[in-house]
């Protein structure tokens, strides 16, 4: 673990690492067996070494994860097994989300499934009520073990995934219409998260001016990792530069991603370059 973490902390692509525990498959059978300094030894190996890498624990010991989040600075996210099973589903998860119930606001959910989907199928498990129990438990990711999903299921795994993690759509925009080369300009805009978590990584918020003149790009204070599932309201204060050419400019919004690349929105605004364009404004020439 220590050399993993060496090598690939910094590693932009590595999104998060599980916190493997003693037990079947890493995954906590047993731990009464161990002492709980055992265990918090094994918790600090992973964050003495990830320190930019996100970790997650597993969600039945909610006093681990308490224990790993006074040791690193990227809050500690949260990951379940054996996830489908009417036991797990009824009986195991409700006692232990319900010691955990906070921590989708700052650091992801994952599950794993119970066998594979197509086991969920043959055996008659409900697929509405399991999507339903973990989009209550603010789910960003899922394992269905890299196996075939049976075609029938398809439309409703689609709509799992479509809530899932977060998805951000532009309810809507205020902004002049009209201004002047060097004017303060107030953008406020209400962005609706219609999934069940927030995205947990502070991209930059951009907005950007496009025209006669070309691209004019303000990065914007703008936390995104607060935007909760419902509707988020931001007020955005830019200046209009004073050597900008006149004339009408789209006014557009985007999230850049760690890669370069620019986040989707779940919208059907107009979209260009990765920015999502609000609407228009005419910039004029200063009186003075």
């Amino acid at each position: 673990v220590r050399a993993f973490g060496e090598r690939y902390d910094s590693e932009p692509t590595l999104d998060m690492i599980d916190i493997s525990l003693p037990g079947a498959w890493g995954e906590g059978h047993n731990l009464h067996l161990y002492p709980d300094n055992t265990l918090e030894k094994i918790v600090d190996t992973y964050t003495s070494v990830f320190k930019e890498t996100r970790l997650c624990a597993q969600c039945s010991r909610a006093d681990l994860i308490a224990y790993a989040n006074k040791k690193t600075a990227l809050p500690v996210g949260a990951r379940g097994d054996g996830f489908g099973n009417p036991k797990h589903m009824n009986d195991i998860y409700p006692p232990m989300m319900d010691k955990i119930s906070e921590i989708w606001k700052t650091a992801p959910i994952s599950f794993e499934a119970y066998w594979w989907l197509g086991e969920w199928d043959r055996k008659g498990w409900d697929l509405d009520a399991i999507i339903e129990r973990s989009l209550e438990w603010h789910l960003s990711s899922f394992n269905a073990k890299s196996m075939p999903i049976p075609e029938h299921m398809r439309e409703k795994v689609d709509a799992w995934i479509d809530k899932m993690g977060y998805h951000y759509s532009i309810s809507s925009a205020r902004y002049p219409i009209a201004t002047k080369k060097g004017d303060e300009i107030t953008l406020e805009i209400c962005i609706d998260n219609v999934g069940v978590a927030p995205i947990y990584k502070k991209l930059p918020l951009l907005v950007r001016l496009v025209g006669n003149g070309g691209a004019h790009v303000t990065t914007s204070a703008v936390d995104v990792t607060k935007w909760l599932p419902g509707k988020n309201t931001e007020i955005i204060t830019f200046k209009i530069p004073r050597n900008i050419p006149e004339g009408e400019y789209g006014l557009e919004i985007g999230v850049k991603c760690d890669d370069g690349e620019m986040l989707y929105f779940a919208t059907d605004a107009e979209r260009n370059d990765g920015f999502y364009t609000l609407g228009k404004t005419e910039i004029t020439k200063r009186a003075d």
